[in-house]
């Protein structure tokens, strides 16, 4: 995340989760998260009324040059990328999955802005209260902020997170760790095999090179590997 508002909100979230996918939203205090209130959201994950807006910080109203809330979501992202977003907030509600992703913009004068986009998930009790927080905030704050409005968003490269992510990416380490365990000692178990059907000579020579790490010695006369 290369954001201070997209981090900031990040590790606060983690925190109030502890070993949940998601904390509740009436846990989050504004007052422990200031300096990221100016360009955070919070959205209703309702798809038939296109994600509306119930919060925006004053920061990201100026941005667009206007008062956002109750707009859908949807809205600021330019036609073609909103079955994306519409995809990352679906995998959000159903599976409790954030994402961080690039996002660019064009103000009316021509400049282009790159922003950051986070969104996060609450946990919920009842689908009609689900609801995000997020952040969609400029890696640089343009000089003309709240003068030149920006036109519809696209978004760039992104990821996922969250601890459902995590989780995932522990169980595929841990898979990982014991796929090279198990191969290296079948290749073991195959040198020890061969060792004791080698005649006592060659054998000597394997024990040898085991005990110094390196191969058997190469045949008399063949050529030195090359690097």
């Amino acid at each position: 995340m290369k954001h201070a508002a997209s981090r900031g909100l990040y590790a606060y979230w983690q925190e109030k989760r502890g070993t949940r996918a998601a904390p509740e939203r009436t846990e989050i205090e504004p007052g422990a998260i200031r300096s990221v209130l100016a360009d955070a959201f919070i959205l209703t994950l309702d798809h038939k009324t296109a994600y509306p807006i119930r919060l925006a910080g004053t920061r990201l109203c100026a941005l667009f040059g206007r008062e956002i809330k109750e707009e859908s979501f949807l809205d600021l992202w330019a036609a073609t990328n909103r079955p994306t977003l519409e995809g990352l907030l679906s995998i959000l509600s159903d599976e409790c999955i954030g994402t961080v992703a690039g996002a660019a913009a064009q103000s009316a004068s021509g400049e282009t802005v790159e922003l950051e986009l986070l969104l996060l998930p609450f946990s919920i009790r009842r689908p009609i209260f689900a609801r995000a927080i997020g952040v969609l905030a400029p890696l640089k704050i343009p000089p003309w902020l709240g003068a030149s409005p920006l036109g519809p968003v696209t978004i760039g490269g992104r990821r996922h997170v969250g601890a459902v992510i995590e989780r995932r990416f522990l169980r595929r380490r841990a898979a990982g760790a014991a796929f090279w365990f198990t191969r290296a000692a079948d290749a073991r178990f195959r040198r020890m095999t061969r060792m004791a059907r080698a005649p006592p000579k060659s054998r000597a020579n394997e024990r040898a090179a085991d005990a110094i790490g390196v191969g058997p010695p190469a045949p008399k006369g063949s050529a030195p590997p090359k690097c």
